[in-house]
């Protein structure tokens, strides 16, 4: 196998992992937030921290 293909293989696997890992983490994190309070200040902040946090955490 060439070099490139498997640069190539690595990259798609790679974006298919973190695909992967990315939905079925931030799935139910996402489905719980509404109820986890009705003030619209606080749902923006855990938003924003969950957004943040996965961001970090996909890397």
């Amino acid at each position: 196998m060439h070099s490139t293909a498997k640069l190539w293989y690595a990259g798609f696997t790679y974006i298919l992992a973190a695909g992967v890992i990315y939905t079925g983490i931030q799935t139910p994190i996402t489905a719980i937030l509404p109820s986890l309070t009705t003030n619209g200040q606080e749902s923006i902040n855990a938003n924003t921290f969950r957004m943040c946090g996965g961001a970090i955490g996909i890397r």
